[in-house]
Protein backbone atom coordinates (compact mmCIF):
# COMPACT_ATOMS: atom_id res chain seq x y z
CA UNK A 1 0.00 0.00 0.00
CA UNK A 2 1.46 3.37 -1.01
CA UNK A 3 2.08 6.06 1.60
CA UNK A 4 -0.66 8.30 0.19
CA UNK A 5 -3.28 5.51 0.28
CA UNK A 6 -2.14 4.45 3.77
CA UNK A 7 -2.30 8.05 4.99
CA UNK A 8 -5.85 8.46 3.64
CA UNK A 9 -6.88 5.24 5.38
CA UNK A 10 -5.44 6.42 8.71
CA UNK A 11 -7.18 9.80 8.43
CA UNK A 12 -10.46 8.13 7.46
CA UNK A 13 -10.25 5.81 10.47
CA UNK A 14 -9.49 8.76 12.74
CA UNK A 15 -12.55 10.60 11.40
CA UNK A 16 -14.80 7.58 11.96
CA UNK A 17 -13.47 7.18 15.51
CA UNK A 18 -14.05 10.84 16.46
CA UNK A 19 -17.31 11.76 14.67
CA UNK A 20 -20.73 10.37 13.86
CA UNK A 21 -23.35 11.05 11.22
CA UNK A 22 -25.46 14.20 11.78
CA UNK A 23 -23.41 15.19 14.83
CA UNK A 24 -23.60 18.85 15.91
CA UNK A 25 -20.73 20.36 17.88
CA UNK A 26 -18.95 23.64 18.59
CA UNK A 27 -15.19 23.62 18.00
CA UNK A 28 -13.14 25.96 20.17
CA UNK A 29 -11.04 27.34 17.34
CA UNK A 30 -11.61 27.32 13.58
CA UNK A 31 -9.22 28.29 10.82
CA UNK A 32 -10.18 28.97 7.21
CA UNK A 33 -8.32 26.96 4.56
CA UNK A 34 -10.21 28.36 1.58
CA UNK A 35 -13.72 29.59 0.81
CA UNK A 36 -15.37 26.20 1.29
CA UNK A 37 -13.03 24.41 3.71
CA UNK A 38 -12.13 25.02 7.35
CA UNK A 39 -9.98 23.17 9.85
CA UNK A 40 -10.25 22.68 13.60
CA UNK A 41 -8.85 20.49 16.36
CA UNK A 42 -10.57 17.73 18.27
CA UNK A 43 -8.96 15.19 20.58
CA UNK A 44 -5.50 16.54 19.66
CA UNK A 45 -6.02 15.92 15.93
CA UNK A 46 -6.61 18.44 13.15
CA UNK A 47 -9.68 17.80 11.01
CA UNK A 48 -10.94 19.47 7.85
CA UNK A 49 -14.57 20.26 7.06
CA UNK A 50 -15.76 20.74 3.49
CA UNK A 51 -18.88 22.92 3.46
CA UNK A 52 -21.60 20.94 1.77
CA UNK A 53 -23.69 22.35 -1.06
CA UNK A 54 -21.29 25.07 -2.20
CA UNK A 55 -18.14 25.44 -4.24
CA UNK A 56 -15.84 28.45 -4.17
CA UNK A 57 -13.08 29.30 -6.63
CA UNK A 58 -9.82 27.46 -5.98
CA UNK A 59 -6.96 29.18 -4.18
CA UNK A 60 -4.34 26.65 -5.16
CA UNK A 61 -4.06 25.00 -8.52
CA UNK A 62 -2.61 21.58 -9.23
CA UNK A 63 0.14 23.11 -11.39
CA UNK A 64 2.80 25.29 -9.81
CA UNK A 65 2.95 29.02 -10.46
CA UNK A 66 -0.74 29.39 -11.27
CA UNK A 67 -2.69 32.22 -9.73
CA UNK A 68 -5.80 31.60 -7.62
CA UNK A 69 -9.07 31.58 -9.53
CA UNK A 70 -11.07 34.81 -9.61
CA UNK A 71 -12.77 35.53 -6.27
CA UNK A 72 -10.93 32.72 -4.43
CA UNK A 73 -9.16 35.15 -2.10
CA UNK A 74 -12.35 37.14 -1.53
CA UNK A 75 -14.30 33.96 -0.65
CA UNK A 76 -11.61 32.81 1.80
CA UNK A 77 -11.31 36.23 3.40
CA UNK A 78 -15.09 36.67 3.72
CA UNK A 79 -15.50 33.29 5.40
CA UNK A 80 -12.64 34.19 7.75
CA UNK A 81 -14.28 37.54 8.52
CA UNK A 82 -17.63 35.90 9.26
CA UNK A 83 -15.99 33.38 11.59
CA UNK A 84 -14.14 36.11 13.48
CA UNK A 85 -17.36 38.13 13.84
CA UNK A 86 -19.30 35.12 15.13
CA UNK A 87 -20.39 34.96 18.77
CA UNK A 88 -20.64 31.19 18.48
CA UNK A 89 -19.85 28.50 15.90
CA UNK A 90 -21.57 25.18 15.26
CA UNK A 91 -20.70 22.45 12.83
CA UNK A 92 -23.50 20.14 11.72
CA UNK A 93 -22.23 17.04 9.99
CA UNK A 94 -24.08 15.66 7.01
CA UNK A 95 -25.60 12.19 7.11
CA UNK A 96 -22.73 11.08 4.82
CA UNK A 97 -20.20 12.89 6.97
CA UNK A 98 -17.03 12.07 5.01
CA UNK A 99 -16.48 13.61 1.58
CA UNK A 100 -15.25 11.84 -1.56
CA UNK A 101 -11.58 12.44 -0.72
CA UNK A 102 -11.92 10.26 2.42
CA UNK A 103 -9.95 12.82 4.41
CA UNK A 104 -12.46 15.62 5.06
CA UNK A 105 -15.66 15.88 7.00
CA UNK A 106 -18.72 17.06 5.14
CA UNK A 107 -21.25 19.37 6.73
CA UNK A 108 -22.66 22.81 7.44
CA UNK A 109 -21.03 25.71 9.25
CA UNK A 110 -23.49 27.70 11.35
CA UNK A 111 -22.44 31.05 12.77
CA UNK A 112 -24.16 33.17 15.40
CA UNK A 113 -23.87 36.80 14.32
CA UNK A 114 -25.40 39.29 16.76
CA UNK A 115 -27.59 36.55 18.21
CA UNK A 116 -28.90 35.27 14.86
CA UNK A 117 -27.75 31.95 13.40
CA UNK A 118 -26.72 31.90 9.74
CA UNK A 119 -25.57 29.16 7.37
CA UNK A 120 -22.12 30.28 6.20
CA UNK A 121 -22.51 28.47 2.87
CA UNK A 122 -25.79 30.18 2.09
CA UNK A 123 -24.25 33.53 3.07
CA UNK A 124 -21.39 33.05 0.59
CA UNK A 125 -23.93 32.14 -2.10
CA UNK A 126 -25.91 35.34 -1.44
CA UNK A 127 -22.74 37.40 -1.78
CA UNK A 128 -21.74 35.77 -5.07
CA UNK A 129 -18.62 34.19 -3.60
CA UNK A 130 -19.79 30.59 -4.09
CA UNK A 131 -21.95 28.55 -6.42
CA UNK A 132 -24.27 25.64 -5.58
CA UNK A 133 -22.46 22.29 -5.72
CA UNK A 134 -23.61 18.66 -5.46
CA UNK A 135 -27.04 19.66 -4.28
CA UNK A 136 -28.44 16.17 -4.72
CA UNK A 137 -26.91 15.34 -1.33
CA UNK A 138 -29.06 17.97 0.38
CA UNK A 139 -32.68 17.94 1.54
CA UNK A 140 -35.00 19.48 -1.04
CA UNK A 141 -35.67 22.64 1.02
CA UNK A 142 -31.92 23.22 1.37
CA UNK A 143 -31.43 22.74 -2.38
CA UNK A 144 -34.12 25.34 -2.99
CA UNK A 145 -32.59 27.82 -0.51
CA UNK A 146 -29.13 27.44 -2.02
CA UNK A 147 -30.36 27.86 -5.60
CA UNK A 148 -32.45 30.93 -4.70
CA UNK A 149 -29.51 32.46 -2.79
CA UNK A 150 -27.24 31.92 -5.78
CA UNK A 151 -29.85 33.33 -8.13
CA UNK A 152 -30.07 36.52 -6.04
CA UNK A 153 -26.32 37.06 -6.51
CA UNK A 154 -26.65 36.25 -10.21
CA UNK A 155 -29.45 38.83 -10.67
CA UNK A 156 -27.28 41.48 -8.99
CA UNK A 157 -24.23 40.39 -11.01
CA UNK A 158 -22.02 40.34 -7.92
CA UNK A 159 -18.94 38.29 -7.14
CA UNK A 160 -18.39 35.35 -9.48
CA UNK A 161 -21.45 36.44 -11.47
CA UNK A 162 -19.94 39.84 -12.26
CA UNK A 163 -17.59 38.31 -14.84
CA UNK A 164 -19.48 37.23 -17.97
CA UNK A 165 -18.95 33.54 -18.74
CA UNK A 166 -16.99 32.79 -15.56
CA UNK A 167 -19.63 30.42 -14.13
CA UNK A 168 -20.48 27.75 -16.69
CA UNK A 169 -22.50 24.60 -16.08
CA UNK A 170 -21.98 24.82 -12.33
CA UNK A 171 -18.19 25.25 -12.58
CA UNK A 172 -15.73 28.12 -12.81
CA UNK A 173 -14.28 28.72 -16.27
CA UNK A 174 -10.55 28.26 -15.68
CA UNK A 175 -9.54 30.26 -18.76
CA UNK A 176 -10.84 33.40 -17.09
CA UNK A 177 -8.87 32.97 -13.86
Amino acid sequence: MGNKKKSKTVINQRIRKNFKSKEVFSPKKVKVVDGDTIKFERNKYTFYLRLIGINTPELYKQKKNQNPQLYAIEARDRLDQLIHQADNIKIELHEDFIDATWIRLLGYLHLSLHGKWIDAGKYLLLEGLAIPFMLDNLPIEMQYNYIISSYEAYKLRIGVYSVPGYVRFGRFHSDLS
